[in-house]
């Protein structure tokens, strides 16, 4: 059953080619997204819950929560579920916030970066034991690979 937050991600197709070299898409449901392993977020979002955006690129890394411990979390506190959709990570005083959402959840792998999730939701900033959701890339593949140059599938 979907939720509301079920697959949050869009495609912008762009008129020109990016100056930005584009980044690689983990389609792999593998230990590169498994609990533990180390992953990195980065955005222009508020600094602390309610305040100002930042005016410099900010990131930092955050550990892949286990889905079924992060859907216990936020279904006791808020009663809100947590999908296969979707990717926890943080909750040790470290998260995305407030117009971080769209922004990307990386992870490495053999030294190069994948994006592995897009920043959907959370409940306030950097709460301790509460986790930042990401929208998990491998599910949408079929969504976004019509958009990509075909040498990129």
């Amino acid at each position: 059953k979907a939720t509301r937050h079920d697959y949050d991600v869009a495609v912008i197709e762009l008129e020109t080619e990016s100056k930005f070299p584009p980044v690689k898409l983990n389609w792999d449901e593998d230990q590169f997204t498994a609990p533990g392993v180390v992953s990195w977020v980065r955005g222009f979002g508020s600094i602390y819950s309610g305040g100002p955006t930042s005016p410099v690129l900010l990131e930092t890394d955050m550990v892949i929560w286990e889905n079924s411990k992060c859907h216990a979390t936020f279904n006791k506190y808020k009663n809100l579920n947590v999908t296969s959709s979707m990717i926890c990570a943080g909750g040790e005083l470290k998260d995305t916030c407030q117009d971080d959402s769209g922004g990307p959840l990386t992870v490495t792998r053999n030294g190069e970066e994948y994006l592995a999730g897009v920043t959907s939701w959370g409940i306030g900033c950097a709460k301790p034991g509460l986790p930042g959701v990401y929208a998990r890339i491998s599910e949408v593949r079929d969504f976004i690979e019509p958009f990509l140059p075909k040498a990129a599938c």
